[in-house]
């Protein structure tokens, strides 16, 4: 028989996929990627790397231990080339140890895409998924009870739709001139760019935003919180009136964003928006990130609690009276800045897909 296209093979990897995490089978999940395949997240640390097949059955084995009933389902997959652009949702119940935690009993559901790069063969060689570890440790009662969270998403049923269209030139104007639009804090070309109903779905946030009015709020409040935003597009797709792109932002947190004290550092985020354009302006836009990673970046997360001082240690030494001062002079130590908390910051990881 003929051997089959990449494109065929990509449809069987999707398939065995979902097949393999309703079967809660670790091992089948991790043959769907190459020897030395590379999974990466953004988290505390920036993009997060697994590497390897072995590290990754591993981590779906822990994940599986955690919610022993996962299931997932994938809504849209945009597919061109060796790349898969893949949007899933999936949902659990916390009903066994998780990262060290005890099981909470708690129900999660939360929607997340991946990137996916394959081999001639049809293996997984590279995948970046994008989800908010914040609204998982909301949803398992871990974060601050003052902070909204999602509701927990429901797993869809159905095939995915798959889109494949040719690149469409006005759409990808629009989505340039968005990101632009941030980085010029240029009010007039960004409500210029958007739909008078257009859409925000960003699941790093406890609801959607509808309409010009919030957009402009939205706006208005990044430019302020982040004057020196920056913002890059690392990959960019488009399929007919739709554009993905993967973007690293970079800026300053100078001024309160809401109820979030501003910290004055700098820091980077990764993401991944789905842009859908009708008449050339965004009517629909769909944010995945990670809010641990912006926690993290920007000094958000609370400091961990120092451990309790042993009676029985030997005293310490008793400071040399005719040491030297430490370097630049100060003869005592600036205490360490307060961290504020953002969101809820739980003390376990999101699941990676």
């Amino acid at each position: 028989p003929p051997k089959p296209t990449l494109a065929e093979l990509q449809k069987t990897a999707i398939s065995t996929d979902v097949a393999a995490w309703n079967a809660h089978d670790a091992k089948k999940l991790s043959a769907l990627y190459a020897d030395d395949a590379v999974m990466a997240s953004p988290g505390m640390n920036g993009m997060e790397e697994t590497k390897g097949k072995a590290e990754i059955e591993k981590m779906f084995a822990g994940l599986l231990a955690g919610f022993p009933d996962m299931k997932l389902a994938y809504t849209r997959v945009f597919q061109r080339g060796d790349v898969l652009v893949a949007e899933w949702v999936a949902s659990g119940t916390n009903t066994g140890e998780f990262m060290g935690g005890k099981a909470t009993g708690k129900k999660i559901g939360f929607n997340a895409t991946s990137v996916l790069w394959f081999t001639d063969d049809g293996k997984i060689k590279r995948e970046h998924a994008y989800y908010d570890q914040m609204t998982i440790s909301g949803q398992l009662g871990m974060g601050d009870p003052k902070m909204p969270t999602r509701p927990v998403a429901e797993v869809p049923s159905g095939e995915p739709k798959w889109i494949g269209d040719a690149e469409n030139p006005k759409a990808i104007e629009a989505v340039k001139n968005l990101y632009a639009s941030f980085e010029k804090k240029d009010q007039k070309l960004f409500l210029d760019t958007i739909a008078d109903d257009g859409v925000h779905v960003d699941y790093t946030m406890p609801a959607d935003t509808k309409g010009k009015d919030a957009a402009k709020k939205e706006f208005a409040a990044m430019s302020k919180s982040f004057p020196d935003m920056k913002m890059s597009a690392t990959n960019t797709w488009g399929f007919g009136d739709v554009v993905v792109t993967e973007y690293v932002g970079t800026g300053t947190f100078k001024a309160n964003m809401g109820p979030i004290k501003a910290t004055n550092k700098s820091g980077t985020m990764h993401g991944l928006d789905i842009n859908e354009t009708k008449d050339g302006k965004i009517a629909k836009s769909t944010s995945y990130g990670s809010g641990l990673e912006f926690a993290s970046q920007y000094g958000l997360l609370p400091k961990p609690k120092a451990a309790p001082a042993d009676k029985k240690a030997a005293p310490a030494a008793p400071a040399d009276k005719k040491a030297a001062p430490a370097a630049g002079g100060d003869k005592k130590a600036a205490p360490a800045p307060a961290k504020s908390e953002a969101k809820p910051a739980g003390s376990a990881a999101a699941p990676k897909k």
